[in-house]
């Protein structure tokens, strides 16, 4: 297999690896391919387009997971929808200091609505991002072609990168950084939320705020992704030398920075081995109008959830049953509206524009663009045609218990081939038990766990935390952690760590 692979994959120094004897040259190159995935930091100056498709790859089935985590884990939802509450723009002041009515309760349905389509988006975007990738390196798609893969891979990449930065600046304006924001009165987005500009200059802050200067810079809107790198690697630096800054952010800014954590270097490392073009407004689009359509659909429908029944107050989604139900009767509902449900609709743009360049890239002659017609609301006005989707059920659907199944449950045998000692056990039986109130585990301890079950820990940008099995379990897929800004796993990071950890390593790491 190795020796089928293309030459162009690999370095001189990988090359020489793959001529030596196939008894000994697995293990070594998935010891490289681990050692790559779990070191986030600058690029280097070659990377193998290979190892950034398993880059992509890991990143789409982690959103895959997280999914599932989100609607089987009451905790978790109830923290991802109280951090959009949270940081509504309506609660941004305006010139005068003044914020508008919370109306928390009224806003829970939509609340929920926008928490797992956010999700939902991520996946879809990274899944036809991969797709993409896989594409321009299949050797049947035509060279002649690949340049106009190339710019719509482009394009999709820097589509990724506004969201995420549009998530950060969300959280940081009724963050870390209210005082340098205001709310524009009787003004509004596309959307229908209020308008919210930046009232400093993050030069202004020079030598004060050094955390809170570099994540503006970070929000200003002329910062674009090939400017972003340097912000990143700034932020990056201030984390080594002061961490002690960084219990300032809360948890909801640290989730928002990840996202730009894992996009801004995949950005940077593309352009470094595949020379990918500048963002085109006029080529590569067709992704992206399929998502502004969708998205125009949906947001004419979101005014009619409601699912105050099972939500209000929030923490009624704690009640057991409850946070299922609402899922369930907002999936009801979407479908009611608009014909499908809406994890369906985002799975169906991403097939239809992967079908669309694996058709134009693999045949002679050119296809024409009408015979794949992609009209205004196309998604919600042919939604009962996505039902033949559901032969290939969306990941969006799929619980995390129905993924589990699919993982060889842990016997005795099994764990014995990791012993925990005494610290690492009561870890262990914290995160895998039934969560009690007020359950904790400092950071330290579990890297301590971590460390005492083999795992080699890697440092990425930032919160970031990689571990990589040890040598004597088999190729196993890598965790990546981001520590929590108050150095303590708790909450809902409970449930999410526990869920992570059983479904990569379920064979090996005891459960208590």
């Amino acid at each position: 297999m190795l020796m089928k692979t293309p030459r162009a994959w690999w370095t001189d120094e990988q090359w020489e690896l793959v001529k030596q004897d196939h008894s000994t040259v697995v293990d070594k190159m998935a010891n490289m391919i681990k050692e790559m995935l779990a070191t986030r930091k600058a690029p280097a100056k070659t990377i193998p387009f290979a190892k950034l498709l398993l880059l992509i790859e890991k990143q789409r089935n982690d959103l895959e997971d997280y999914l599932a985590i989100l609607r089987d884990e009451p905790s978790v939802l109830v923290y991802q929808v109280n951090s959009w509450l949270l940081s509504r723009p309506e609660l941004v002041t305006d010139d005068r200091g003044r914020n508008l009515p919370p109306e928390t309760d009224k806003h829970i349905s939509c609340a929920i609505f926008e928490v797992v389509r956010g999700w939902i988006q991520k996946f879809a975007i990274t899944s036809y991002m991969y797709n993409l990738t896989q594409m321009w390196d299949d050797p049947n798609t035509k060279s002649d072609y690949k340049r106009i893969i190339l710019q719509e891979i482009s394009n999709v990449l820097h589509f990724e990168y506004s969201r995420a930065q549009a998530h950060l600046i969300r959280h940081v304006q009724t963050g870390i950084g209210a005082r340098c924001f205001r709310r524009v009165p009787n003004a509004y987005d596309e959307a229908g939320n209020p308008r919210v500009v930046m009232r400093v200059k993050p030069e202004e802050l020079n030598g004060r705020d050094s955390l809170l200067q570099h994540m503006l810079r970070l929000c200003q809107p002329q910062t674009h992704a090939s400017q972003a790198f340097q912000w990143v690697n700034k932020l990056d630096e201030l984390y080594n030398s002061k961490p002690s800054c960084w219990k300032s952010l809360q948890q909801r800014e640290m989730d928002a920075l990840d996202e730009l954590f894992w996009i801004v270097p995949l950005i940077e490392e593309l352009s470094m081995v595949i020379a990918l073009p500048p963002l085109s407004r006029k080529t590569g689009q067709l992704y992206i109008n399929g998502s502004w359509e969708l998205d125009y659909g949906l947001n004419k429908i979101r005014k009619e959830i409601d699912l105050q029944a099972f939500s209000v107050p929030l923490n009624k989604l704690l009640e057991p049953g409850m946070a299922n139900e609402a899922l369930t009767q907002l999936d009801d509902l979407v479908e009611l509206h608009a014909g499908c449900k809406m994890d369906f609709f985002y799975h169906y743009v991403v097939q239809y524009c992967s079908a669309y360049y694996r058709a134009r890239s693999q045949e002679t002659k050119d296809i024409e663009q009408n015979e794949y017609p992609f009209t205004t609301a196309y998604c919600i006005a042919q939604g009962v045609d996505l039902k033949k989707y559901e032969e290939n059920r969306s990941p969006a659907q799929t619980s995390a218990s129905e993924n589990e199944q699919t993982v060889n449950k842990p016997n005795k045998e099994q764990l014995q081939k990791l012993d925990a000692n005494p610290a690492a056990k009561k870890v262990f039986s914290t995160l895998f038990e039934e969560p009690k109130a007020g359950a904790s585990i400092t950071w330290t301890a579990f890297i301590s766990a971590m460390v005492a079950m083999g795992f080699d820990v890697k440092h990425g940008y930032c919160s970031l935390h990689t571990f990589v099995p040890s040598s004597n379990m088999p190729m196993m897929p890598i965790l990546t952690v981001s520590q929590p800004p108050n150095h303590k796993i708790e909450g809902h990071l409970i449930p999410t760590l526990a869920r992570q950890l059983k479904k990569a390593y379920g064979n090996f790491i005891p459960f208590g």
